[in-house]
């Protein structure tokens, strides 16, 4: 198979400890030493693009949480950029346009003036550089470089118009790293504590003739390292199999309860509108300081539990009942009392914990906590 050669790297590679102290070199390939810790920067290149692999292991004082970050060489005329960011001050306008439109659609009072119809774009981004400190979003928000330099940091996609080609970077968050772009053209890497020891494949880099292929060959490479597939080659969920219903534009967080959910439902179906599943949308929780506190449902909203919502909803006909989550438990993450609970291992992001990015102590952590509904069955 013909390999993409081109050099990834340019600049410097750095290494960050967890007392403060860093190392600088020059960008090397394979397996060397250096600040008393052995690397191995490694890519596997395909006629379609290359993914990057990373290992370091310390012998002396622990790595901090932003290990290493190495610069990237991009090179030739750049004739577009565009960037995805977490940078939420990107974007500020749209918190805005959310808290006027979203209840305004809903027949209640907005809470915020309306949007500016010409908002500035992008906003004031000055940031920190660490997640604990700058303002981070679980969007992902557009901005279009005019150049390497203005890459915004928390990039997790970048394409780039290259002489006549395309390239799709793509940050992933696979064995104990998680990457992202910028800010500049720069890879930055992040594990949730200290150690000795990190291993993982923050980036991957499709190539392809137009953005449509390049992006379907980044999304090929990642299925290669990271627990995800290119969406032909998944099953199709049984839910969209029938129509469904979900709360959150109809209820939002507040008025989100059994009575309103199963009101609605009915009368929808009484309509003759053939609904077959439900998903009890961001609201039913327990929080604290807008962490998650408990995973059983408030008790003033579904004073009965989960069951006998469902128990009533397939009454009126409905097949599959969802439950909402992000992928952290909750946008903020989760209490440490309720971590200690399930007794499992969380990493402090701000001021909530969060599951590791390893896989199968994620999956272990989320269902840990389901089991904590008490025996409810969510099937979508």
């Amino acid at each position: 198979m013909t390999k993409y050669v081109e050099s990834l790297f340019n600049g410097s590679l750095l290494i960050e400890f967890a007392n403060g102290t860093k190392c600088m070199s020059e960008v090397l390939e394979g397996s060397f030493k250096l600040c008393n810790s052995e690397l191995s920067l490694n890519v596997l290149r395909y006629d379609y693009g290359s993914v990057i692999e990373l290992s370091v292991k310390s012998s002396g004082t622990n790595l901090s949480r932003y290990p290493v970050s190495i610069g990237l060489s991009i090179n030739g005329q750049i004739q577009g950029l565009l960037a995805l960011t977490l940078l939420n001050p990107a974007a500020q306008f749209m918190d805005k346009a959310f808290n006027y439109y979203n209840y305004t659609a809903q027949g209640k009072a907005p809470r915020s003036e309306p949007p500016p119809e010409r908002p500035s774009y992008p906003g004031n981004v000055n940031y920190i550089g660490r997640w604990e400190h700058d303002q981070v979003s679980p969007w992902a928000y557009p901005m279009f470089p005019r150049n390497l330099n203005e890459i915004p940091p928390y990039t997790v996609f970048l394409l780039i118009k290259q002489n006549n080609s395309y390239r799709a970077y793509l940050a992933l968050s696979s064995g104990q790293l998680t990457g992202f772009i910028g800010p500049g053209p720069r890879l930055t890497t992040f594990t949730g504590k200290p150690s000795q020891g990190v291993r993982g494949w923050p980036l991957v880099i499709g190539i392809g003739g137009d953005p449509y292929e390049a992006v379907e060959n980044a999304v090929k490479l990642a299925s290669i390292v990271a627990p995800v597939k290119h969406r032909r080659v998944k099953a199709k969920p049984v839910f969209m199999d029938g129509l469904g219903w979900c709360s959150w534009n109809a209820l939002s967080t507040e008025d989100l309860s059994h009575e309103n959910v199963v009101r609605i439902v009915r009368g929808l179906r009484d309509r003759g509108v053939p609904i077959r599943w439900v998903l009890i949308d961001d609201g039913w929780q327990e929080l604290r300081n807008g962490l998650l506190s408990d995973i059983k449902p408030n008790s003033f909203k579904f004073p009965r539990g989960f069951k006998a919502l469902v128990d009533e909803l397939k009454v009126l006909g409905i097949d599959h009942v969802g439950l909402w989550f992000t992928i952290n438990m909750y946008w903020r993450g989760v209490a440490k009392d309720f971590l200690n609970s399930l007794g499992v291992e969380g990493y402090k992001v701000g001021e909530g914990y969060v599951p590791c990015p390893a896989l199968m102590v994620h999956l272990g952590f989320m269902m840990l906590g389901l089991r904590c509904l008490g025996g409810m069955v969510l099937a979508l």
